[in-house]
């Protein structure tokens, strides 16, 4: 039993660093450490509605960029 749980601790952890990774550039963004921060419990609201909005901007921005490059590439070949 106590192998299952230090197996489900190393999953765990391993998972951590793939959303680490993956959400580096925006948690940087957004100014805290990762994705897993969490603040008091007074202080979620204002964090989530905080995040969901720098999440959106950032989007936007992507979408953006992505655009840009695609509209850039599209009207060299022609």
């Amino acid at each position: 039993m106590a192998e299952r749980g230090v197996k489900l601790q190393q999953l765990k952890e391993q998972m951590n660093g793939v959303e680490d990774e993956v959400f580096r550039k925006f948690c940087r963004e957004i100014g805290v450490a990762n994705i897993r921060y969490q603040l008091q419990p007074g202080l979620r609201i204002v964090f989530r509605s905080l995040f969901l909005t720098n999440l959106v901007h950032f989007l936007k921005r992507r979408i953006c960029n992505i655009y840009g490059i695609y509209r850039s590439v599209y009207t060299a070949a022609l």
